[in-house]
């Protein structure tokens, strides 16, 4: 079951199940199964809804994804390129075994931050309040009580 509230779902695919929502200033799209040139057609179908909602941030929950190809990670880096064509932030909320190994061996880890929620995402990615530098924000946002680690790295 897909983690959010008021959401709006694609057609079915045995494949693939996304999901996209908002979630304050963030554009959520949730995808779950295998995420390869059977799905992505699905999978991007989600991504172009949550890109249309007027938000500075994307998020994509990939902590379903089962399996990804070539075609689910051109579908990514296309995703990439729409959010800095239209200046929003982009994050892989929770990704995968798979989606990081993927990334990993095709030296393109370092294209996507990452976070292990979408609270976490938006912690991080929040537009900066007067003299405020991104660094303050990521310790702001790590030292909140409650919180062991808010965002994290692929490894």
């Amino acid at each position: 079951m897909h983690p959010y509230l008021n959401h709006d779902a694609c057609p079915p695919d045995p494949q693939l199940r996304a999901v996209t929502a908002r979630l304050g200033q963030a554009a959520l799209c949730y995808l779950a199964g295998d995420l390869d040139a059977d799905a992505t057609g699905w999978a991007r179908t989600a991504i172009q809804r949550a890109q249309r909602l007027p938000c500075p941030l994307l998020g994509l929950d990939l902590r379903d994804v089962t399996f990804i190809d070539c075609a689910g990670l051109n579908l990514l880096l296309e995703a990439r390129l729409e959010a800095r064509r239209t200046h929003r932030a982009i994050v892989l909320i929770a990704p995968s075994l798979p989606v990081q190994h993927l990334l990993r061996i095709t030296a393109t880890r370092q294209l996507f931050p990452a976070a292990a929620s979408a609270r976490a995402a938006l912690a991080i990615h929040r537009p900066p309040t007067p003299g405020e530098t991104a660094a303050a924000r990521v310790t702001a946002a790590r030292a909140r009580p409650g919180t062991r680690e808010r965002t994290r790295g692929l490894t």
